[in-house]
C-alpha cells in the first residue's frame, strides 16, 4: 500500500514492484522540457557566452543609492567551469563568482558603425543620423520654426499665420 511493505500475520506471496512504463517517462520528460522552454522564453533567459580571455564587469554590493551596479574596473576571465567563472583584476587579485554576476565589457574604442568608421557626436547623433538640417529645414527655421535637441523641427500652427 502506497509503495510500503505491509506487516501482517496472514501468509501472502511477495509482490514484485511495478515498473514505470517507458511511455510515461518519455511523456513526463517532454512535458518538463516544454515547461522549461516556456519559462526560459518568458524570462528571456540566455546562455552566457563568456570565454577565457574576455573582459567582464563584476557585480558589486549596493552600498547606497549612488553606488553603481558593477565595479568600474574590467576584469579578465581566466577560467570557466559551467556556471562558475574565475576572473583576475588588473592588480592580479583573483575572484570566483557565478556567471550571473558578470557582464561583458564593451570598450568605448570598440563603438564603431557598421562600416568600421568611428562616429563623433558633433557630426551625428548617437543613432548615426545626421543632425545638420537640410536646406528645406533651414528655410522653415527662418519662418518661426526651431529644431529641438533630438533634431525634430517644430513649426508654429498655420492658423496663426506667422
Amino acid at each position: 500500500m502506497f509503495g510500503r511493505e505491509m506487516r501482517s500475520k496472514l501468509p501472502e506471496l511477495p509482490r514484485e514492484p511495478k515498473l514505470v512504463n517507458e511511455e510515461v517517462r518519455d511523456r513526463d520528460f517532454e512535458r518538463k522540457t516544454a515547461g522549461k522552454d516556456y519559462a526560459d522564453a518568458k524570462r528571456q533567459a540566455k546562455e552566457s557566452t563568456l570565454q577565457p580571455g574576455d573582459r567582464v564587469l563584476v557585480k558589486q554590493e549596493k552600498r547606497d543609492k549612488f553606488s553603481t551596479r558593477y565595479e568600474a574596473t574590467p576584469y579578465e576571465v581566466i577560467e570557466r567551469d559551467r556556471g562558475e567563472v574565475t576572473v583576475r583584476d588588473p592588480d592580479g587579485k583573483v575572484k570566483k563568482r557565478n556567471v550571473s554576476f558578470m557582464k561583458k565589457y564593451v570598450a568605448e574604442e570598440a563603438a564603431t558603425t557598421t562600416t568600421g568608421e568611428e562616429t563623433t557626436c558633433e557630426e551625428t547623433t548617437c543613432e548615426g543620423t545626421s543632425t545638420t538640417p537640410d536646406k528645406e529645414a533651414e528655410t522653415e527655421i527662418k519662418t518661426g520654426s526651431y529644431v529641438t535637441r533630438s533634431g525634430r523641427v517644430v513649426k508654429p500652427p498655420e492658423r496663426l499665420n506667422l
